[in-house]
């Protein structure tokens, strides 16, 4: 029975994941994207698109059963599709950022001159991201978000003051 499968482990998780995705009905296009081992999805009614990297869950997993793997592609899915969207204002989100490094490369190669994620050099091989930290998952912040899609007014008390991510401490 196992002569039969087709494709590596790695194709055959992306494949499960990929159909989790789209049997939840809240996408509208959804795909593997083997040189990020990811899957990329558009939700329904947004422009933006989404990511749901496969690396650790696969590697989690590898030793668990059907049911295990089963299962944690659920959550995983379902935490990635159920968190509130970011797009949700400076006020909602400003408890929730975090600062996170990443090594240089990171994102490279899912990014697209317009979708660049937020960040500033931190040490050499390291940038600075900037996450919004939810219980069950984390977002990253894109370029575009801190610049114009979010009222980045930090508060009252400053009246004038804007966030500024290349500004250093």
């Amino acid at each position: 029975m196992g002569l039969l499968r087709r494709g590596t482990p790695e194709e055959r998780f992306a494949k499960q994941v990929l159909d989790a995705v789209l049997a939840t009905g809240q996408v509208t296009t959804a795909s593997y994207e083997p040189e990020a081992f990811a899957v990329r999805f558009q939700r329904v009614a947004e422009t933006d698109v989404g990511w749901i990297y496969l690396h650790n869950t696969f590697h989690e997993t590898a030793d668990a059963s059907r049911t295990e793997r089963a299962e944690r592609v659920r959550r995983l899915v379902s935490a990635v599709l159920e968190t509130p969207r970011i797009d949700r204002g400076w006020d909602a989100v400003r408890p929730l950022l975090r600062p996170v490094l990443r090594g240089v490369a990171f994102g490279q190669g899912v990014t697209t001159h317009d979708r660049k994620l937020l960040s500033r050099p931190a040490m050499p091989y390291l940038v600075e991201l900037v996450v919004v930290d939810e219980p069950a998952s984390m977002a990253y912040v894109l370029d575009h978000h801190a610049r114009g899609a979010w009222s980045w007014r930090r508060s009252s008390r400053r009246p004038g003051r804007t966030w500024n991510p290349r500004r250093r401490r």
